[in-house]
């Protein structure tokens, strides 16, 4: 009759200690994974803190040059690599610098008669007297002159960084003064080398 209690005792005390053992593999698991996620956190300029190891879009609006650029940084499941970081990181510490580089670019682009050039001639084409108004251009002036006062009102409005996407690292878009008078936009292309990849019209 005494053994039944000290075998319940006994049974009781080993649930106890293996829920207790078990407690712990879980704090110490649970632990591994905050000091992960913490590893896995950067800093970047605009964003602040920023988790690689997991697929994210951060959309930030940003002052530049007192222009207001949306600013989208786009997180792949492939593109959390440290270089991909570093990157970026340099990037965004240079962001007024590289839209420079990007206008610059443009504006050579539309030298060439390339696809600068098609872009504001096809806006051209389809101007109201509205957007005369808007963009404050001249209706009467000559048609070089058109183009050349369109050419001053492209507008950056959107720069893109595109982790894993080593063609398309960084995308630029462009439209015509600042209230979207066009439904289309020219998109600037670099690759992960900082290298013009492409201009392209998209709608």
């Amino acid at each position: 009759m005494t053994q039944k209690p000290l075998q319940i005792l006994i049974g009781i005390l080993l649930i106890v200690g293996c829920s207790q053992k078990k407690s712990k593999t879980e704090k110490a698991m649970m632990k591994k994974v905050t000091t992960n996620e913490y590893e896995n956190s950067k800093e970047l300029r605009f964003f602040g803190s920023i988790k690689l190891a997991q697929y994210d879009e951060y959309i930030k609006e940003v002052e530049i040059d007192s222009s207001t650029i949306e600013l989208v940084l786009y997180i792949d499941e492939v593109g959390n690599s440290e270089s991909d970081f570093t990157l970026t990181k340099r990037h965004l510490n240079e962001l007024e610098s590289r839209i420079k580089t990007v206008q610059k670019n443009v504006y050579q682009d539309f030298a060439r008669k390339g696809e600068t050039h098609k872009y504001i001639l096809h806006f051209l084409e389809g101007m109201t007297d509205e957007d005369y108004n808007i963009l404050m251009i001249d209706k009467t002036i000559s048609e070089k002159e058109k183009i050349t006062s369109i050419l001053n009102k492209l507008n950056c409005y959107r720069a893109q960084i595109n982790f894993g996407y080593n063609e398309s690292f960084f995308t630029y878009d462009f439209t015509i003064g600042t209230g979207h008078l066009t439904n289309y936009v020219l998109n600037v292309v670099y690759n992960s080398e900082l290298e013009l990849n492409y201009i392209a019209e998209e709608s």
